[in-house]
């Protein structure tokens, strides 16, 4: 099902990822899902925003299947469009769901919204069903 709109009815089915989740200082619970090609996990977005992940060789990835694609999203896709026709920007944009996988190849994280714009994210906690511990992901 691709997402075109908030409902209500999402807000209900976000509360319960967010009492799950939402915990020790996080500031946003990101969505994933395992992915076609293996066994990698793709980063989609968050509950009230969308990821952006910097890789180091100027690529930016950001999923364009399965999410929302919010306001802010789209000004930075469309800026991007737009440098890398006019000005040959060093980054190159892929629409495409970053995988968890490559985190040792990320330089930079962030998340965009309607009411943030753009916050950079230092720390991506992933809670472990099996292990009692968690797994910290830090971008290079």
């Amino acid at each position: 099902r691709m997402p075109e709109a908030k409902l209500s009815s999402w807000c209900s089915e976000r509360r319960s990822l967010e009492e799950q989740f939402k915990y020790k200082g996080i500031g946003e619970v990101l969505l994933t899902r395992p992915s076609n090609k293996d066994d990698n996990i793709e980063l989609l977005e968050g509950l009230t925003s969308n990821v952006f992940i910097l890789y180091q060789d100027g690529t930016v990835r950001t999923s364009s299947n399965g999410i929302l694609e919010g306001y802010a999203r789209h000004l930075i896709v469309q800026m991007l469009q737009k440098k890398n026709n006019d000005d040959k920007l060093e980054c190159q944009l892929k629409e495409e769901a970053p995988l968890i996988s490559e985190v040792h190849m990320w330089k930079e994280v962030f998340i965009t919204s309607s009411i943030q714009l753009i916050c950079p994210i230092n720390r991506i906690l992933i809670p472990s069903r099996s292990d009692p511990k968690d797994t910290l992901l830090q971008p290079s």
